[in-house]
């Protein structure tokens, strides 16, 4: 893979920003790129620091739109929503995911991009349905409740398959090509000034 140069965490920045507001778009149930920005977050920060928070913050900006704009009759008797329960589980799953996949993406290539997004959706899978379990009143508070909600999760695993891939490979590709846009340009930039 190529080698990364100083203007990398800003296509890195701008790709998971795309993505975090693509979640405004129409989109299947459970189709989202929460994998896509944390395994980029994984992948290209270097400092443990922004690996976490970038991520996190741009899915949480994307939750107060979301929330505020697409699922606003969910809230009817609060203002603007700055924070509801369920996203704490979203967040708790973006860490985990970043923590899971850093290793495994420190050798970035197609194949551990593959295996962390696969990675990723069992642990959004696992952490989500765990959340729902824990902050509903659908299932009784017991391990067969328990694992009757992972049972119900179950059909809509493979949007979160997909999601997790196809956001992943896209912001994985974007930032590649874009890296080595930018690289090319400055070569021909040097190259005509001699």
């Amino acid at each position: 893979m190529m080698k990364l140069d100083s203007k990398t965490p800003y296509i890195v920045l701008g790709t998971i920003v795309a993505l975090a507001i693509a979640r405004l778009l129409p989109h299947p149930s459970n189709f989202t790129p929460l994998g896509g920005i944390a395994i980029l977050g994984a992948t290209y920060y270097k400092r443990s620091v922004l690996k976490y928070l970038i991520p996190v913050l741009a899915f949480y900006l994307s939750d107060i739109l979301v929330s505020n704009i697409l699922f606003k009759s969910f809230y009817p008797d609060q203002g603007f929503v700055f924070f509801s329960s369920h996203m704490a589980w979203s967040y708790l799953s973006i860490a985990l995911i970043v923590l899971a996949v850093n290793p495994i993406m420190k050798n970035k290539n197609i194949k551990n991009l593959l295996g962390s997004a696969v990675l990723g959706s069992i642990l959004f899978f696992l952490i989500s349905n765990f959340g729902a379990w824990m902050g509903g009143n659908m299932y009784p508070k017991s391990l067969s409740g328990l694992m009757a909600c992972y049972a119900a999760g179950i059909p809509f695993f493979g949007n979160t398959l997909a999601s997790f891939v196809i956001f992943s490979a896209l912001g994985y590709g974007i930032v590649e090509y874009s890296t080595k846009a930018f690289k090319d340009l400055r070569l021909a930039y040097v190259n005509n000034k001699n």
